[in-house]
Parts: structure tokens; sequence; C-alpha cells
């Protein structure tokens, strides 16, 4: 499992958490027993390099383990998971399972496939995953931010798009040579001159 929690208490080989009532609701928490093994992350820091994808450790639902299956040195999962994560799992997109960060290898209409690399399989908790066992999905933040984005659209939910729109044909890219009368005087070469500059001052208008 991999949610994200604060430590309350920690000493020796131990931490202790307080998981809230919602949490052990929408996650797969409420499931541990003594002795079950669980997937352990610091927090990132924000100067630091990123690999993988974004993992908050905020689960957006519970999917189910279809099956397991070797491939060489290598393991296929295959993962069932709820119709209302559908419009933000993509092929070959970022998914993270129980906190780990994986990329959609397979996609069907109820579950998708992950390859599990030697590595991942012998320090997380996949190595003992199998049919039937519930895990924590969490998909890509950015993801989730578009879908959300396209949804208001698509409702007609007000939004600044057409102010940007606006905001950028009062203001074209290549500004405009004006002569001493105040008209353009601006040729198609010293349009392109223009741009040039526009381009070389890092894109900033002058």
């Amino acid at each position: 499992m991999h949610v994200a929690q604060q430590a309350v208490l920690g000493g020796g080989r131990e931490l202790a958490f307080d998981a809230g009532p919602e949490t052990m609701r929408v996650t797969g928490l409420g499931e541990l027993a003594p002795g079950d093994r669980v997937n352990l992350e610091r927090a990132m820091r924000a100067d630091t390099r990123l690999g993988g994808h974004f993992v908050q450790g905020h689960v957006d639902a519970v999917g189910t383990v279809v099956d397991v299956r070797p491939d060489g040195e290598f393991t296929w999962v295959r993962i069932r998971f709820p119709q209302a994560l559908a419009p933000q799992l993509v092929l070959k997109g970022s998914i993270a399972v129980d906190g780990i960060s994986l990329t959609v290898a397979a996609l069907g209409e109820d579950s998708f496939d992950v390859q599990i690399i030697p590595h991942t399989w012998t320090h997380t908790n996949l190595r003992g995953a199998h049919a039937g066992m519930r895990v924590n999905l969490e998909c890509d933040i950015i993801g989730k931010y578009v879908a959300r984005a396209m949804a208001l659209m698509t409702a007609g939910h007000p939004s600044n798009t057409d102010d940007v729109e606006a905001l950028l044909k009062s203001r074209p890219l290549v500004p405009q040579i004006v002569g001493s009368a105040g008209a353009s005087a601006a040729s198609e070469d010293e349009a392109e001159s223009a741009q040039q500059r526009w381009e070389l001052e890092g894109g900033h208008l002058r």
C-alpha cells in the first residue's frame, strides 16, 4: 500500500500514522493485517531530480489484480479498474499502483497491463501480487487536471479561455512596424525581421 500519510511517531524501525475515515474508505489500508508488506517512500523535495511521474499518494480508486504472468525475468500484471478512471488512463501513460510509478503497457475497456522489471518486483510488495488482490490506484495528476478542465468546458462552465484568445488577437506576437503616419509599414521582410528579433529577445514584446 502507498498512501500519503504524516508520520506522528517514529523510533527505531517503526513508524506510526493517523489514518482518517476517508482514507480508510477510499483505499485498501483497512484491509491490512499485521505482517503485511507495505511500500515506504519519503516525500520528494521540490528541488530534487524527478524520475518517473508525480505520485502524490492521493488514491483515486482501488483496483483488482486479474492475473500475474512471468515473461523471462520480467512480470506482467493485469489490473481491473473502476470505469470512473477510464478517462484518465492512456496507453503508455503513467499510473501508480500501490504508490509504484508504472507505465500502462496495454489498455482495455476495464483493465490495464503493466510490466514489472526485476528490481521493482523484488523491492516492492508487488512480488506478492495474485489474482483477486486489491491495489490502490492513482492516476497522473496532469491528466486529472486536463480531464477536469475538459469536463468543465464541455459543460459550458465559464472560463478565461475566451479572454486569453481575445488578448492574443489584440496583441500579435510579431510587433507591427509603424510608419510616421501611424499606419503599419511592415513589409514581409520587415515582419520576418521583427519575428527574429522577438525570438532573440526571449519572446518578449518590446
